[in-house]
């Protein structure tokens, strides 16, 4: 659309959508203090106080904000429980595969549309199929957890993701021509398309569910440092790893293409490892078809 009314003139079209992303964060704060307004109406008129994050009182006792455990309060936390060092084997290896696939496929489609608004193009392409993408599959996520239960759905995306790689590192390692950087475009994309997709249908609920076993007390502390170590460890550690890559390929991340897709293989083993040693540990009612996971 905006190709059409700039004329394909990309600074033009980056201020308009520049322009967009402004007003509708304006429109947000707003929506956000009308809500807030009226819900501290409402706890005016009810004859129960809500909760006084809301009302801005000071009713009831506060609880104290728990303190978010340090990178290696965390390493220690799940060092100690095998479980846990199951589930955090999942989020690293999503966190690699998903690094290691994602800087290949920009390089080849800034290869392919070398033109700013070519890129820009693309790029508005693809956001409008991932919202697609992430809509039909939050429809089909429920019914093919409780047909295939919590092993198989766990299994589908990191098998899934690996069979959708095959074909971008294949083409992106054999860049003759026009036809293999496209096919590792067209691949790359569809990699990326479902690999977000499934996270947030199938990888987050069924990775979830995985911490329900666990006592309240390591439940809470677990989940905490997994997620501190997903987001310190799993991006900059596959970063660090493709910057050693490049600078042995020469500074060429194409040459580099079969050493990242070596270590997006050792992911997915460890990845799929994981999850079948998860499964034996899990409740035998949580394994059973038919058991709603979202």
């Amino acid at each position: 659309i905006t190709d059409k009314i700039f004329h394909r003139n990309f600074l033009n079209s980056l201020r308009f959508v520049t322009g967009l992303v402004l007003v509708s964060g304006c429109v947000m704060i707003y929506m956000h203090r009308v809500a807030l307004d009226a819900s501290r109406r409402l706890a005016q008129i009810r004859p129960e106080p809500m909760d006084p994050a809301i009302t801005g009182g000071n009713i009831g006792r506060r609880r104290r904000k728990k303190r978010a455990p340090g990178l290696f309060e965390s390493l220690l936390v799940i060092a100690h429980s095998p479980y846990l060092l199951c589930i955090a084997t999942l989020v690293l290896s999503y966190g690699f595969c998903m690094n290691f696939t994602e800087v290949t496929w920009k390089t080849m489609v800034r290869r392919c549309h070398p033109d700013l608004a070519s890129y820009q193009k693309f790029q508005g392409w693809f956001s409008t199929a991932l919202g697609l993408a992430v809509f039909t599959m939050s429809v089909a996520a429920p019914v093919i957890t409780r047909m295939c239960g919590w092993h198989i759905s766990a299994l589908i995306v990191p098998m899934v993701m690996a069979a959708l790689a095959l074909p971008l590192y294949a083409s992106a390692f054999h860049t003759t021509g026009d036809a293999c950087e496209r096919i590792a475009v067209i691949a790359g994309s569809v990699h990326n398309l479902a690999s977000k997709s499934l996270k947030f249908t199938l990888f987050d609920p069924t990775k979830n569910m995985a911490y329900l076993p666990l006592p309240d007390d390591v439940r809470g502390k677990g989940q905490a440092a997994i997620d501190v170590l997903g987001s310190r460890i799993g991006k900059s550690g596959a970063a660090l790893l493709q910057q050693l890559v490049i600078v042995c390929a020469g500074g060429e991340i194409i040459a580099g293409v079969p050493a990242i897709a070596c270590m997006y293989a050792v992911a997915t083993v460890a990845w799929i490892t994981a999850v079948n040693a998860l499964a034996h540990r899990l409740p035998p009612k949580m394994l059973k078809r038919g058991q709603d996971i979202n």
